[in-house]
């Protein structure tokens, strides 16, 4: 078995980004090989910056609004909420709402 406990903070950084936090809470190392899982929180008004990567990804909202911009495609999202994203599709996290977005990532290897 492997516990982590205050995993740090990693502010994104990229052209479009801003005021997005991630914690990788089990992601890689002695941890699972077949995913990860990411705990994130974009400030109102922020985003994630626009990118893909060859691995799948699925997000669950815990707390606030969220627009998800993928391949083209928006779906607005809110709490209890949950979107699959294909690997290699283009996609954003943006803060639709007031209030700080909380959410759960799960990536595949």
């Amino acid at each position: 078995m492997v516990h982590y406990n205050m995993c740090p903070v990693e502010p994104e950084e990229g052209p479009d980004a801003k005021g997005f936090q991630l914690r990788k809470l089990l992601d890689g190392g002695e941890g699972p090989k077949g995913f990860g899982l990411r705990y994130f929180e974009i400030e109102a008004g922020g985003a994630s910056h626009t990118h893909h990567h060859v691995y799948e990804q699925a997000n669950y909202v815990i707390s606030g609004r969220a627009i998800l911009t993928c391949d083209g495609k928006t779906l607005e999202m809110s709490e209890g909420c949950a979107a699959y994203i294909p690997p290699h599709a283009v996609h954003r996290f943006s803060n639709a709402g007031s209030e700080k977005l909380v959410m759960l990532g799960i990536r595949g290897a």
